[in-house]
């Protein structure tokens, strides 16, 4: 790889999974990847509403991604609770996979 060219994106993954665990083990504030701003952790989770309920009836809620060239996959079934970071400047959300 030249040294002009952007990394790929599974270095990128790997570098920044190193990161978070770093993050993890010192308690260190955890960038974001989009905006470099300081991510807050937490956890996701979804969570319908009455008024949807009363309109639609009961129904699982799950959250899918779908990548432009490829078929969606789901991210985040009912009842789970990944750890999670949001971002307090540009509102970007990371979710820890396989969680």
């Amino acid at each position: 790889m030249d040294a002009g060219q952007p990394e790929t994106e599974d270095s990128l993954r790997r570098e920044y999974r190193e990161m978070r665990e770093r993050w993890a083990s010192s308690g260190d504030v955890l960038p974001c990847p989009r905006c470099g701003g300081s991510m807050q952790a937490g956890t996701s989770w979804l969570q319908g509403r009455f008024s949807t309920f009363l309109l639609f009836g009961w129904s699982w809620q799950y959250l899918w991604f779908e990548p432009r060239d490829g078929p969606r996959e789901e991210v985040l079934a009912p009842r789970q609770r990944p750890p999670s970071w949001r971002c307090t400047s540009c509102s970007s959300v990371l979710i820890e996979p396989g969680a």
